[in-house]
């Protein structure tokens, strides 16, 4: 079942207005209004017709109201037994996401995330984090080249590529924010290298719907952070990742096809986060709110995107789904998968 409240709004509202649906207030021009319509999905009609049935035959508003709240969140029951339902697929609106959120805590640790607070699930407690479980993929290229070079040089490579990514990824993330921050001095590339990433955003429209969105499963333990949820003019909107290794891997595509996949993610607070993690309003995600997933490998001299194609998908979805088995079933399930993938047609251009 999928819910969203079908608001009426005279303009556009502004990214960082998401969360402040039900009590923006000012222009005219720039009000939002949330009406009490709620949008269900249109395979949700014969519990509808069954609830108004029993309601006419006599049966008590609230022994319906007691079976009906063990599934259903209590602004949508109120809904259905007040007859304030239509049947439609959901809209696909920013403004919806105002009126449907609930106040989430995430704490970050080496060990993963730990997400409380969400409405509707159970005790969601740790998280482990996307990229820890797609790195359990058996990697033969990988392992060859670590064997080629020596496991000393391999991690002192890695570790110098992680501290480089960083510094980027914390350039651009504190410029879009509007809060450039100081560049170590042997890190002066990140500098050009966030300037790159920025100038292609802006060539392309994208404008920032929330920076460093934390997203998570309510099924499986599962949580990361995307470096940027975006939108265009034209409507379309986009997950985007940065990358500053020395390619983009089949890796980074199901990563980020993993992220869409996911069913919650947290919209923050201005200036609600410190290192140890962040708290805002969190949200049920739906994968139509990611029309493109794109990878942009960045380095000093170019920005390059690289936009997965939608045919590919549902290779990549199963490979994040046998990376996540490899905890359990160990990494024999996920032999043979990254070679599979590398002779695939993953990116467009």
């Amino acid at each position: 079942m999928r819910a969203t409240s079908s608001p009426v709004a005279d303009s556009t509202p502004r990214p960082r207005d998401l969360h402040e649906g039900r009590k923006r207030t000012g222009n005219p021009d720039d009000r939002l209004t949330i009406t009490p319509k709620i949008v269900l999905n249109p395979k949700m009609a014969p519990l509808v017709t069954k609830v108004r049935f029993l309601l006419e035959a006599g049966r008590s508003e609230e022994a319906v109201r007691g079976v009906l709240s063990k599934r259903f969140a209590p602004d949508v029951v109120d809904a259905i037994l007040s007859g304030a339902v239509e049947l439609g697929q959901p809209q696909r609106r920013l403004a919806d996401l105002g009126s449907i959120s609930t106040p989430v805590r995430v704490l970050r640790s080496p060990r993963g995330y730990h997400i409380t607070g969400y409405r509707g699930d159970p005790e969601l407690g740790r998280r482990h984090r996307v990229t820890d479980i797609i790195g359990r993929l058996p990697n033969p290229a990988l392992d060859r080249w670590r064997q080629r070079i020596g496991e000393r040089q391999a991690r002192a490579i890695r570790d110098r590529g992680a501290r480089r990514g960083a510094a980027v990824h914390d350039a651009i993330e504190s410029r879009l924010r509007g809060k450039p921050q100081p560049i170590q001095p042997d890190l002066f590339e990140a500098d050009a290298m966030a300037d790159r990433a920025l100038a292609w955003l802006h060539s392309e429209g994208w404008t920032p719907v929330e920076i460093e969105m934390t997203m998570w499963s309510a099924r499986l333990p599962l949580a990361g952070t995307v470096d940027l949820w975006a939108k265009r003019a034209d409507g379309r909107m986009a997950l985007i990742d940065w990358k500053t290794s020395r390619r983009v891997y089949e890796t980074h595509a199901i990563q980020l096809a993993t992220y869409r996949g996911l069913d919650r993610a947290l919209l923050r607070r201005s200036g609600d986060a410190d290192a140890a993690g962040a708290k805002g309003d969190g949200i049920e995600w739906l994968p139509q709110y990611a029309d493109d997933l794109i990878v942009v490998h960045v380095s000093p001299s170019a920005a390059t995107p690289y936009r997965i194609r939608a045919g590919a998908l549902p290779a990549l979805q199963e490979a994040g789904r046998t990376a996540w088995e490899i905890l359990s079933r160990g990494p024999a399930v996920g032999s043979g998968i990254l070679m599979d993938l590398s002779h695939m047609r993953l990116w467009t251009k």
